[in-house]
């Protein structure tokens, strides 16, 4: 999996169930727990408002492979 956009990547954070990747400014985490594997984006700094905008916009764009199957909740 990647996240586009990002290609330096820092080493790895890790604890008993969560492991970290530092991609910029984005911090990609997964915690392994009884329910399953959790997903998740931490931003260290908010993205900047489009000219005329009065909301933020943020679009993280996946990419897995056929043997690997996504569900969001």
């Amino acid at each position: 999996m990647s996240v586009r956009g990002s290609t330096e990547v820092t080493p790895v954070k890790t604890s008993e169930s969560k492991v970290e990747y530092t991609r910029g400014d984005i911090v990609e985490w997964y915690i392994n727990s009884p329910l399953g594997i959790e997903q998740g984006f931490t931003l260290n700094s908010r993205p900047e408002k489009s000219a005329g905008e009065s909301t933020f916009k943020l679009r993280i764009d996946l990419e897995t492979s056929k043997q690997l199957q996504v569900k969001a909740v």
